[in-house]
């Protein structure tokens, strides 16, 4: 199920730019099966989301999984 929902994320990510791309990653974020993130990253589009804010990609992907961390502790205490 997990699977079939990140490539549904990466689908929608790759026709995506700017606040629908966004959207996107924010929804896959949200998604409670959702652990893991590596193909989402990896499509050039959320990839060059790192670079127009001028981070590397490994320092994005980084940052978002310690957001996903966080997010997940979050919903968990409310």
């Amino acid at each position: 199920m997990a699977e079939a929902k990140l490539e549904e994320y990466c689908l929608l990510a790759k026709g995506s730019k700017g606040r629908t791309l966004a959207d996107v990653v924010q929804r896959a974020f949200s998604d409670p099966v959702l652990f893991a993130f590596g193909e989402l990253l990896a499509v050039p589009s959320v990839q060059q989301v790192g670079v127009d804010i001028g981070v590397s990609v490994s320092c994005f992907l980084a940052s978002l999984q310690q957001c996903k961390a966080i997010w997940t502790c979050l919903r968990a205490v409310t």
